[in-house]
């Protein structure tokens, strides 16, 4: 499993072994913590008017909420397989989560992969 910080070493363990939360669901609120990192500090860059690694920032933000719901409802999933593909998570998303037929994100996200390059 690949946590990390002060709750994959003091929370975790002990979450798992008690049965009071599932490895996925733990996975979950792991990938969550990560995109809330890129989210506040695409935030911060913008508010500097730092646009260009505010961008990558925000990209990587949607790009980890999205890979956290697909570790959350697909147990066959596996981040790397859909690489910074936006479109293709989001193809994903809408087979595998319930509800979720209609997902969908602006385009210019993920428009020629831009906002993965910060320069």
């Amino acid at each position: 499993m690949v946590l990390g910080g002060e709750f994959a070493d003091a929370i975790a363990p002990k979450a798992l072994q008690s049965g009071m939360i599932a490895e996925h669901e733990l996975l979950y609120v792991a990938w969550q913590n990560r995109a809330t990192r890129f989210y506040l500090a695409a935030r911060t860059l913008s508010e500097r008017q730092l646009h260009g690694p505010a961008a990558y920032c925000a990209h990587q933000a949607a790009e980890l909420i999205l890979k956290a719901t697909l570790v959350y409802w697909d147990k066959s999933f596996r981040p790397r397989s859909a690489n910074h593909n936006l479109q293709k998570l989001v193809r994903m998303i809408r087979n595998k989560v319930p509800g979720a037929r209609q997902f969908a994100i602006p385009s210019y996200l993920s428009s020629e992969q831009r906002f993965l390059r910060v320069t």
